[in-house]
């Protein structure tokens, strides 16, 4: 249940469930003169994304929120961290797989060889596994919250 929880918000973060029009289209029947209607998904929709925010903002450090002020959405904050951040742990991730791939047994025994190929993989494993729960940690707050 929680984990359904936390894929339906990381919606929100990740951008694929983006912000639905403040009002509702015109219908067929109202003329020109109605005013526009108010969408009750985006109502509920700025809700989630704001209380997103204010997580996103208690869980960053201090010398961050700088970097994300004007930011309005939990998207656009999520992409100016992730820019700004997650350079490092990619380009460690790079460097291990290009590792990987021109991994070759040469000289060494099989046993060895095995166990540099899983040394790496494990280290490749690490890396994604802390940036996924990074976000797990917006998905766990969220359902305490």
């Amino acid at each position: 249940m929680v984990h359904d929880q936390g894929q339906n918000l990381w919606s929100f973060v990740d951008g694929s469930h983006p912000c639905p029009s403040p009002t509702l289209p015109p219908s067929d029947k109202s003329n020109s003169s109605t005013l526009p209607q108010p969408n009750p998904a985006y109502a509920s929709w700025f809700q989630t994304d704001q209380n997103l925010i204010s997580i996103l903002q208690a869980m960053i450090s201090e010398s961050v929120p700088q970097q994300v002020i004007g930011f309005s959405t939990s998207h656009a904050i999520w992409d100016c961290l992730q820019q700004n951040f997650s350079q490092q742990p990619l380009a460690n991730s790079t460097q291990l797989k290009f590792q990987i791939f021109s991994l070759t047994k040469g000289s060494k025994s099989i046993s060895e060889y095995l166990s540099q190929a899983k040394s790496l993989a494990d280290e490749l494993v690490t890396i994604w596994d802390c940036l996924q729960l990074r976000l797990g940690y917006v998905c766990a707050l969220w359902s305490a919250y």
